[in-house]
């Protein structure tokens, strides 16, 4: 009996992507890197779980290493050079696109809830940054009972005249 967790993942995935995982792909890769490395029965089979998990996007790629370390019983660097060689058996953007649907997959909430957070604490840091004086607010206090709207004016020679860039 197939557990329901792996059929609603079948069911979820694209028919053509099903076609390759469903087929002896699987079977056939893992009996090959198994015999290359005279794995025994029970660590062929592991490999072949190990492959099928990976492929139905229920472990990372650093997952699949550990898992083939753990279930083969194997040193990790070994797991590596397997996990790899399972890579080069693959389309060459397989990875990429592996890793992108394990987050969304795994991690659903996790891309929504990272913007509102980062909204959030761009809006705290906004109200601790301190008011900038402005020149129209200093003539508007310094002019508090005109009524009248003031507007500032200059030109090169009035502010060298009056001094501002240090000069007089």
């Amino acid at each position: 009996m197939i557990d329901p967790a792996i059929k609603t993942r079948i069911e979820s995935l694209n028919p053509a992507y099903m076609k390759l995982v469903g087929s002896t792909f699987t079977f056939d890769i893992s009996r090959s890197i198994a015999k290359a490395n005279n794995f025994t029965e029970p660590q062929t089979v592991s490999l072949s779980n190990a492959i099928m998990l990976y492929l139905l996007i229920f472990l990372t790629f650093e997952e699949l290493i550990d898992f083939i370390t753990t279930e083969c019983k194997i040193k990790k660097e070994e797991a590596t050079k397997i996990a790899n060689t399972l890579l080069t058996s693959l389309p060459p953007d397989f990875k990429i696109n592996h890793d992108k649907t394990y987050q969304a997959l795994h991690h659903p909430a996790e891309e929504k809830g990272d913007l509102v957070s980062d909204i959030a604490e761009t809006e705290a840091n906004l109200k601790s940054i301190p008011r900038i004086r402005t020149m129209a607010e200093d003539m508007q206090a310094n002019h508090a009972g005109n009524k009248k709207e003031i507007t500032y004016t200059t030109t090169q020679e009035a502010i060298l005249k009056e001094g501002r860039l240090g000069q007089k």
